[in-house]
């Protein structure tokens, strides 16, 4: 055989050998091995009750993806390291395509946690972090108290809260604050302020804010976002009265001196709320006649008050005009004088005591022991004491004494010059602007009637107590 052929031969062999090799080589599919693990995938924040994604892959222990483990796989149980509920809280194995599930899952409480998935056979679990941040605000939840009073401060905490409860943190961010409103349940409508809250007021979702309510009665607090209109309401809110400012006395439109007749006293706190509570934290009430007669009783006292107003049977015993004022009783004057007075007559007594009796050795004479004077000057502070406890009845004398003083001016103008006659006449216009309750008239005339007849002292009197209801108007 020639070279030739023998070449041809060996390149037809090795044409051949491979053919053959290729026809005994068969495709092999490799499967993944057994569950070692799996990997969660969740988004880093979520919104409280949105729905985020959870994905979780099935991997064998070379990180293959274990594409059938809707066969082979078991249940897995999601739990969380928070407070709140997710859902759903189980993946099937049928949720599982291509070894991958991807669910749909919402968790209810703005916290941050850990959420675990272990499949209940194996126990293999995986876990993964996520902050979940309050929702939009839903309503707020308001805390007042039980009791406040008529014209005083109190506070009011405001929570903004997203529909499951969570405190709205950001609410100074996104919000542009709230309206205060008031509800009544009893009583007579009455001013809040301040009616609104900013919400730069608002603090981690909370604004605490002093408010005053002027009128007594029961009420409930309504809160509203200004845009939002997301809304919160407080538990009913007794508002009692301020304490005593102001009384008022009411009279027949005729009396007669000397015979009983029946007036009404009112008491009201700076907002015109009757005190009706006067009976328990009051201090009972003097009546001043503001006359020359003497009016019966000249006290009344605070338990005689019932739900603001006492009714009471009064004498009085001078046919003239009168516009009685009625104030508040002041103990404290009464009893300070008498705790300083009292010590030094206790002090002095034992200190004379033994001076008398370092004499006694010396003089043995018993007559000494009378003619001491010492011991007469020591009753005079005890004889001090007694007009300083009948503080209250020496008003009452001044105003007895006055009526010999004061009938003595009305005796005169039968006889008395053309200044007098005029004085006289400004005292009458005076008398009757009075019983007009024109206070400020009244003055000018018993001014203009002094400045005629600077010696009549009844004309001065009732200027002293004119002046005293000015004051007391001013001073409201």
């Amino acid at each position: 055989m020639d070279s030739k052929k023998i070449a041809v031969l060996l390149f037809g062999m090795c044409l051949i050998v491979p053919a053959l090799s290729m026809e005994t080589a068969a495709a092999v599919k490799v499967s993944p091995g057994e569950l070692d693990h799996f990997v969660l995938k969740i988004p880093d924040r979520a919104t409280a009750g949105e729905n985020f994604i959870i994905r979780l892959e099935a991997r064998d222990a070379y990180e293959n993806i274990i594409v059938d483990y809707n066969r082979l796989g078991s249940i897995i149980r999601l739990t969380t390291s928070g407070k709140g509920k997710i859902s759903p809280d189980l993946i099937s194995p049928s949720d599982f395509f291509e070894g991958v599930a991807q669910i749909m899952a919402t968790y209810d409480k703005a916290e941050a946690i850990t959420i675990t998935a272990t499949e209940e056979a194996t126990k293999k679990a995986v876990s993964g972090k996520i902050v979940i941040s309050p929702g939009p605000v839903d309503h707020f939840f308001l805390t007042a108290p039980s009791q406040i009073t008529a014209g005083q401060k109190f506070q009011l905490k405001i929570e903004a809260l997203d529909m499951y409860e969570n405190r709205v943190v950001d609410y100074n961010l996104k919000h542009t604050g709230v309206e205060i409103s008031t509800l009544l349940i009893s009583g007579e409508k009455g001013r809040l302020y301040p009616a609104t809250v900013p919400a730069s007021n608002f603090s981690d979702g909370i604004a605490v804010v002093e408010l005053v309510y002027e009128k007594t009665g029961s009420i409930i607090l309504s809160v509203v976002d200004a845009v939002e209109k997301a809304g919160g309401k407080t538990t009913p809110i007794q508002v009692l009265p301020g304490e005593a400012k102001r009384f008022v006395i009411l009279l027949p439109d005729r009396l007669t001196a000397g015979k009983p007749f029946t007036a009404q006293i009112k008491v009201y706190d700076a907002f015109d709320n009757l005190v009706t509570n006067y009976d328990k934290v009051g201090k009972g009430v003097n009546v001043n006649p503001q006359g020359q007669g003497k009016i019966s009783p000249e006290e009344v006292p605070a338990s005689s008050f019932v739900n603001g107003i006492a009714t009471v049977n009064f004498t009085y015993t001078r046919a003239e005009v009168i516009n009685p004022v009625v104030t508040e009783k002041t103990v404290k004057e009464i009893k300070v004088p008498e705790k300083e007075i009292k010590p030094p007559v206790v002090e002095e007594k034992p200190k004379e005591k033994p001076k008398v009796e370092e004499k006694k050795p010396k003089a043995k004479e018993e007559k000494p022991k009378k003619e001491e004077k010492p011991k007469k000057e020591t009753k005079p502070p005890a004889a001090e004491e007694k007009p300083k406890e009948e503080t209250k009845p020496v008003l009452v004398e001044e105003k007895i004494e006055t009526k010999p003083v004061e009938e003595k001016p009305k005796e005169k103008p039968a006889a008395v010059a053309d200044s007098k006659a005029e004085a006289r006449n400004c005292y009458d216009r005076a008398v009757k602007n009075i019983g007009q309750r024109k206070y400020k008239e009244a003055k000018e005339e018993l001014e203009r009637c002094l400045s005629l007849d600077p010696e009549n002292s009844e004309a001065r009197r009732l200027l002293d107590r004119v002046n005293i209801i000015l004051r007391l108007e001013s001073g409201k």
